[in-house]
């Protein structure tokens, strides 16, 4: 239940900084518009309204809200996130 709410206030902050509504979880929020800048706002919402901090190196090539709702999970449980090397 916890992870749904998590899922549903991400997809909220996407949803308003990319002007689009119903994306699924697993969406790709690339092929959504996800620019650049868009995913820099989007990480800034969810780092304040969380309170952890995720950086677009730790999300991958394709961010998801399902991906990005993992990974504050992960975050908020104190667990690593993983680290992709460049």
């Amino acid at each position: 239940a916890v992870l749904r709410e998590t899922e549903q206030q991400i997809e909220a902050i996407i949803g308003e900084v990319l002007q689009r509504s119903h994306l699924g979880l697993t969406d790709s929020l690339v092929a959504a518009g996800l620019t650049s800048l868009a995913m820099i706002r989007i990480l800034f919402h969810i780092n304040q309204r969380f309170g952890v901090s995720l950086t677009a190196h730790a999300l991958g090539a394709e961010p998801s809200i399902a991906v990005l709702a993992a990974q504050v999970e992960e975050a908020m449980q104190g667990a690593p996130l993983e680290r992709r090397e460049p």
